[in-house]
């Protein structure tokens, strides 16, 4: 966003005209299998582990916070024992 228009603007120009020049023609190909038993990780799949994640996360600072202070208070029980 720094970077002026018109500073990159005729660079970009000759490669699209260089692109545009060196064309051929291409082909391409596509393909579907299936293979029972191989777990694949698709976009249905990753979307259910980052919402299993943020549920997790929810979590996370009340679980914390309730570990520390058992922690202080066990602390807390074997000072008092020991003096």
């Amino acid at each position: 966003m720094a970077t002026p228009v018109d500073a990159f603007l005729p660079i970009v120009m000759k490669a699209v005209s260089e692109a545009i020049n060196d064309l051929s023609p291409a082909e391409s190909g596509a393909t579907t299998a299936f293979c029972e038993g191989v777990v694949v990780f698709g976009s249905n799949r990753i979307s259910q582990l980052a919402s299993t994640v943020n549920a997790m996360l929810v979590f996370v600072a009340p679980l914390s916070l309730a570990m520390l202070l058992l922690a202080f208070l066990l602390s807390l029980i074997a000072y008092t024992v020991m003096a």
